[in-house]
């Protein structure tokens, strides 16, 4: 983990690769790996999972008593904290204390300097952060031209917040945080999903911070060409699930753009695009032919089975099992 915590008495945490002892928990997204640290002031669990050049970590903390910590991320990057569970109390380097009201969130720099943060006995407390390096939000600088001095400060070692006041996160960012851990989908196909959403969250929390919308132009004909072209790469075979990078690249346009563009042609996102093109096949597929729901479930690109049937009662609201002995009874 690429984490170090010290206590105000400039003792360094022991982050454990397990969850605290005594405690058994949960762990939210499978394949991500779990660190805690334990002391008189209580205890500390982090999820964190990596997806391309995002992290992710779920923080909970449980305090005894009062206790100011140090985070120290080691490489430069962009954060966000979220507070999902009370306020939170922290500041960076010698700049004024910010407090988190929980649902609010705060978008900031790091890269060796110090979160100090201040915890009061008795309570506990959650956040949730995404954290990536900073040349993954270049191309939102046209959009945001606040970012060209965030982004390319020479010296990542004095942390900074991009804005100094707390914004709420809103309900769009928090069903973000908390559709990830409801991922229906495996492996890569999870590492592809989680990639997607962060870069969106990133991109609504900016939008929030900064209170400016991004630039909504009219599309011009190369950029609906574009949009269709990414439409088409997606229909060939549902099956593949391609990045929104790579799909840029495929159709060369700014994969920012490429996402706004393409909304503005048909109404929702790349992924929920696929996802409602895999959901109307398998149903065809059910109602309209004898095939095994194990092969149906392949032929629209999940790898297992329960997976298939999650995502389907969450887009249908009821099983395939049902579709299909819907047509049994026909």
């Amino acid at each position: 983990m690429n984490l170090t915590i010290q206590t105000s008495a400039n003792e360094i945490l022991t982050l454990r690769p397990c969850a605290p002892s005594g405690e058994v928990i949960e762990m939210k997204i499978p394949g991500s790996k779990a660190w805690s640290a334990e002391g008189e002031f209580g205890t500390i669990f982090f999820e964190e999972f990596h997806s391309g050049p995002f992290i992710l970590r779920y923080t909970f903390l449980k305090i005894m008593r009062k206790v100011t910590l140090y985070f120290t991320e080691q490489t430069p990057a962009i954060c966000t904290r979220i507070a999902t569970k009370n306020n939170w109390r922290f500041s960076l380097g010698s700049t004024n204390e910010v407090k988190l009201r929980e649902g609010q969130f705060a978008l900031y720099r790091v890269g060796g300097g110090k979160e100090k943060l201040v915890f009061d006995k008795g309570r506990e407390y959650q956040s949730f952060e995404a954290i990536c390096p900073p040349g993954k939000l270049n191309g939102l600088i046209k959009l945001f031209p606040t970012l060209t001095e965030f982004l390319g400060a020479d010296d990542f070692t004095k942390p900074t917040f991009l804005v100094k006041k707390p914004s709420w996160a809103g309900p769009e960012a928090m069903d973000i945080v908390r559709d990830i851990p409801d991922c229906p989908f495996d492996t890569s196909m999870r590492a592809y999903y989680v990639e997607h959403r962060m870069e969106e969250l990133f991109f609504l929390l900016l939008a929030l911070a900064l209170k400016n919308e991004p630039e909504e132009t009219e599309p011009i004909s190369s950029e609906i060409e574009a949009a269709h072209s990414a439409e088409r790469i997606i229909m060939t075979d549902i099956k593949m699930h391609y990045s929104i990078p790579q799909i840029a690249r495929r159709v060369h346009l700014n994969e920012f753009r490429l996402k706004y563009v393409f909304k503005h042609i048909f109404k929702v996102g790349i992924f929920e695009y696929l996802l409602q093109a895999r959901m109307q096949e398998a149903r065809r597929l059910l109602s309209q032919t004898d095939k095994p729901i194990k092969e149906i479930t392949s032929l629209t690109g999940y790898q297992r089975l329960t997976s298939f049937i999650t995502a389907f009662r969450k887009h249908f609201g009821y099983t395939p099992g049902s579709v299909r002995r819907t047509k049994e009874h026909a």
